[in-house]
């Protein structure tokens, strides 16, 4: 996993003028790698670390797409909907250990 977040960092800085993803494709990204992360989080803690990195570098390319997007309600309704709850259940598992164990 650290290679794949080390590829997606080479994308987002030595190749940002060519690599543009638009914001759906985007958005799906990022949606599985945090549910993946949810999933790592109960098996291997090294694992679940690397999706957390992959999930930023995500995050960063995100923020460059929303910020640059011309439409600020489509990015509202897409990007809520779809990683408002996981981000959510990422930050509450990140602040509290006893979290994880709740949801389940």
């Amino acid at each position: 996993m650290g290679t794949m977040a080390a590829t997606l960092r080479v994308l987002r800085m030595e190749f940002a003028a060519v690599f543009r993803p638009h914001l759906e494709p985007c958005v799906a990204a990022v949606a599985a790698v945090l549910a993946r992360c949810e999933a790592a989080d109960a098996d291997a803690e090294e694992e679940a670390e690397s999706w957390r990195l992959v999930a930023a570098e995500l995050m960063t390319m995100l923020t460059r797409i929303v910020a640059t997007h011309p439409n600020p309600r489509k990015v509202f309704v897409t990007v809520v909907p779809r990683l408002l709850p996981p981000l959510l259940s990422a930050a509450a598992v990140r602040g509290d250990p006893s979290a994880a164990s709740a949801r389940e």
